[in-house]
């Protein structure tokens, strides 16, 4: 409930910076977990967040994946919301026989780092965790793009991955997969006195307040919905399923509300998952025709799309969103970018 305290991991991240905001302007106190004073910083910086500091408070935790790392941050909340992801030692390129170490055993170890803190350390008054998770926990990453009519909800399932995995989108996958299922296994292993709930986004698109230089406007999954509007070309396709990011934020904190029910998987798509990527280019010469004519948009990119079917019905009802369709996505970053670059509108 509003004036609790939250623990809230990963506040520099696209989804966790805007979390973040989310759940301050709900009412809550939050301790930001980031993992340096340079993530302090840079948070305590943003624009969105001043009217919030006083409700705020940072957790140094640079190391998520060691043994009792998240001891001191767990202490005398009420909920947590897990978003951070350890970070590749490398950033590759990977022989196969790497990519579990990489990618997997992280993952595993960050997630289980945090829920062995939580059930030792915690104290009585924690009642919920909420984890970020992705869609591909669900479904393998080679069936999201194999168009094969089959449609997945908050429901599916899939066997745990075993390798050898072959590629980095394979690892992350199984690494989301595992990391989901080990999360379960902790919680009928223990009975802890706190439940979970599960986000799955899709592709997170949107503007992140904290990039604050045009030439990273493309840096993570923004870049698939945007890339062609820069006139880059993809490597491959994507699947049609896309979210944008103040949904995901809204996710998570409506998913630590005790009238929402413990031990559900939520689901975060638009469009009825039906986003064509290369919609993209339509969208923004018909929002933004001024700076289109300044030749501020390169265009000429292409980004492929697959179709995959996911009905989050369940998500909607039980959380109470109407999701943002693409053209709102993209206009978040077109927004954004074009601020970034000086232009007034």
């Amino acid at each position: 409930m509003a004036g609790d305290l939250v623990l809230l991991s990963g506040a520099t991240g696209h989804i966790g910076y805007r979390t973040l905001i989310e759940a301050l302007s709900a009412g809550y106190h939050v301790r930001a977990q980031v993992r340096n004073e340079a993530g302090v910083q840079k948070v305590k910086a943003a624009p969105s967040v001043q009217p919030y500091l006083s409700r705020l408070s940072f957790a140094l935790v640079s190391n998520i994946e060691a043994d009792g790392a998240w001891d001191e941050a767990v202490k005398g909340t009420k909920y947590i919301i897990h978003l951070a992801s350890p970070i590749p030692l490398s950033k590759g390129p990977f022989q196969e026989h790497e990519l579990e170490e990489a990618f997997i055993n992280p993952a595993v170890r960050g997630t289980l780092s945090l829920l062995n803190s939580a059930l030792e350390n915690a104290g009585p008054d924690l009642t919920r965790i909420v984890i970020t998770t992705s869609l591909v926990s669900l479904i393998h990453w080679a069936d999201s793009l194999a168009e094969s009519g089959i449609t997945y909800n908050e429901h599916s399932r899939i066997p745990r991955p075993t390798g050898p995995f072959h590629d980095i989108f394979e690892a992350y996958g199984a690494s989301k997969a595992i990391s989901f299922l080990e999360a379960e296994d902790f919680v009928r292993r223990e009975q802890p006195n706190w439940d979970i709930n599960f986000v799955g986004p899709t592709f997170t698109i949107g503007a992140n307040e904290l990039t604050t230089d045009a030439d990273d406007i493309l840096a993570g999954t923004n870049s698939t919905a945007f890339g062609s509007v820069l006139g880059k070309h993809s490597p491959g396709p994507a699947a049609s399923i896309s979210v944008h990011v103040n949904d995901v934020a809204k996710m998570h904190v409506r998913a630590l509300d005790p009238a929402v029910a413990g031990g559900q998987f939520f689901l975060g798509v638009s469009n009825g998952s039906r986003t064509r990527w290369d919609d993209a280019e339509e969208i923004v010469r018909r929002n933004f025709p001024d700076a289109v004519a300044k030749g501020l948009f390169p265009f000429g990119g292409e980004q492929p799309t697959k179709i995959l079917n996911v009905d989050n019905t369940l998500t909607q009802k039980a959380l109470g969103i109407e999701f943002l369709g693409y053209e709102e996505q993209v206009k978040s970053v077109a927004e954004h970018y074009l601020k970034l670059k000086g232009f007034q509108a």
